[in-house]
């Protein structure tokens, strides 16, 4: 009798090593056809990614999301090589599909995916290959926790396989290398409440209806510009300190030029310097006024803590200080809800009256990886652009996150090539009627 029981047992491990086989296999077979998807601004940046996976030699699948609002995308083949995508044959905003098109020079052979367009059954085992924070080619597992409907998306798959930020297009794979769904989107607020879309909604995609791009040339103000010439850098007040002064002079310097930029009178930090210098002491504990300097941050941050907030020098009427009131609340709310969370710290807020363009100094540290968020008052402006930009060691100024779509908001998410002074730079594309100005607010968080 106890030789049947060992029997046994060796028998069930035997089945499990031959599973397990079978699984790396066929992780190994699907690789080379899942891509990463990279979307493209009208700079020509790199301005996020996704996944993707071959369903034909010259074609592949993604989420409509992945590329929404892009001024082209190219795609990083498993062996890095790099093909910049010719069009989108098709797409549904509902099904968060897309399907991308290679031009015809591309002759790389590449086994494409089997699409399974028949739903899975519950607790079935599942995997998904993608690329989730950049981390290429990744492999998660776990089992499908129901097929059900949901009002926004129709019929999903939920399931328990990981998902991160880039992991949207992947395909979701059954045991035997088919894809049965692509990865789509999670819920926030619970564990593991991850959702793909059938592999059926693939195959009922329309065969052509064409996405595209968003154009390099924009409307500003009813004038046609190519949108990298439409931003440039209003160098002068940047802060380049002038040579040959002491620590305190150089203080006194970056606290004026501070004063300037939020509109007070330069004079006021000589008149006041006593009272700005004990605001310097409070954000810097043992800072001393004749041997150490400060950062622009540093001395924008005392400027205000030591005067306060200019909006009262007549530029707003009363609509305008209510609306100003009401960015400020939003925003200074969600300061203190970054604070709450571990890792995410706001660095600067900036609110005030556009009239055409703004712009703001902030300084980034390097290998930062930042998020700016900016909101205006809609009834006055439908459209508002934003980009940050940096002098680069050639003297140049050089964007590195950009977002020309066409809404009343800009999100603007990048890593800080250098730790130097960024120029942000807002611009109002389109007005809501007559009036050209409106109020806005944005606020900057480090994500480190």
């Amino acid at each position: 009798m106890r030789k049947i029981v060992i029997s046994c047992a060796v028998l069930v491990v035997c089945v499990c090593t031959l599973n397990a086989q079978d699984i790396v296999g066929m992780v190994k077979r699907v690789k080379p056809a899942v891509v990463t998807v990279v979307q493209q601004n009208a700079f020509g940046l790199d301005d996020g990614i996704g996944s993707g996976f071959f369903i034909s030699p010259k074609r592949v699948v993604t989420n409509f999301h992945v590329i929404d609002g892009c001024s082209g995308v190219k795609i990083v083949l498993n062996d890095s090589t790099i093909v910049q995508v010719s069009r989108v044959v098709t797409y549904d905003t509902t099904k968060d599909l897309a399907i991308l098109e290679l031009p015809d020079t591309f002759s790389r052979k590449v086994q494409p995916l089997s699409l399974k367009p028949v739903l899975p059954e519950q607790a079935e085992r599942v995997y998904l290959v993608g690329n989730p924070l950049g981390l290429e080619q990744s492999v998660t597992d776990g089992i499908v926790s129901s097929v059900r409907k949901l009002k926004e998306h129709g019929t999903v798959i939920q399931m328990t396989a990981a998902m991160s930020h880039g992991n949207s297009g992947s395909p979701l794979l059954s045991a035997s290398g088919e894809v049965i769904g692509v990865a789509s989107f999670l819920l926030q607020g619970g564990q593991n409440l991850n959702f793909a879309i059938p592999s059926e909604a693939v195959q009922q995609l329309k065969s052509e209806n064409p996405y595209s791009f968003v154009p390099t040339h924009k409307s500003y103000c009813g004038t046609d510009l190519n949108i990298v010439d439409a931003f440039h850098v209003d160098t002068t007040w940047i802060s380049n300190t002038p040579s040959g002064l002491s620590p305190s002079e150089q203080t006194l310097w970056k606290l004026k030029l501070s004063a300037m930029r939020q509109h007070w009178d330069s004079s006021m930090v000589s008149g006041s310097y006593n009272r700005v210098i004990r605001a310097i002491k409070r954000l810097r504990e043992g800072f001393d006024v004749e041997k150490d300097t400060i950062t622009m941050s540093t001395a924008e941050m005392a400027i205000s803590e030591a005067f306060g907030i200019n909006d009262g020098d007549g530029r707003f009427d009363s609509d305008q200080k209510l609306m100003l009131h009401g960015i400020r609340e939003s925003l200074y709310a969600s300061m203190a809800l970054m604070y709450a969370q571990d890792h995410i710290t706001p660095v600067a807020t900036v609110s005030d009256l556009i009239t055409n363009r703004a712009q703001a100094w902030q300084t980034f540290k390097k290998d930062h990886r930042y998020v700016i968020v900016a909101m205006c008052d809609t009834t006055k402006i439908e459209d508002l652009d934003a980009v940050v930009m940096y002098k680069d060691a050639t003297g140049n100024w050089k964007a590195v996150a950009s977002d020309t779509g066409p809404r009343g908001l800009t999100f603007l998410r990048f890593t800080a090539p250098e730790s130097t002074e960024y120029a942000v730079i807002w611009r109002v594309a389109k007005y809501n009627g007559s009036l050209k100005s409106g109020i806005f607010g944005s606020i900057s968080f480090d994500c480190n």
